[in-house]
């Protein structure tokens, strides 16, 4: 029972901490983990599309799905021309983050975590 009051808590922490600071903010998580949620289930979890990998001699990287949105939001908040991000796609962008560091146990096809994102074979 504990275990799973955790595990509902600290993401609840998070969404009440979005919702006081922004709606748009957190409209926006929840829609972005949802739809990586969606997706997984649809297309990764049956076998249609597979993770992310490139072999690379002995090397493998896997291109966890924080990655993209993590280097969006770093490239757009250097670039100072394209102006403020909007909120709502702010959120999906770390709705997208949260769901591969969340979700790490149930979509593992490996027994790498969530941050390995380069190993060998």
């Amino acid at each position: 029972m504990k275990k799973r009051a955790k595990k509902y808590f600290i993401p609840g922490l998070g969404v009440a901490a979005a919702i006081y600071c922004s709606w748009s903010f957190a409209a926006g998580a929840i829609a972005g983990f949802y739809v990586a949620e969606i997706f997984m289930n649809l297309f990764v979890g049956t076998g249609r599309i597979k993770m992310l990998k490139f072999d690379y001699k002995e090397w493998e990287v896997h291109l966890h799905h924080w990655i993209w949105p993590s280097a969006v939001i770093i490239i757009m908040g250097l670039i100072s021309a394209v102006g403020a991000i909007p909120l709502f796609i702010l959120g999906v962008f770390n709705g997208l983050i949260f769901h591969d560091i969340y979700t790490d146990k149930k979509w593992r096809d490996n027994d790498r975590s969530w941050y390995q994102v380069v190993y060998k074979k």
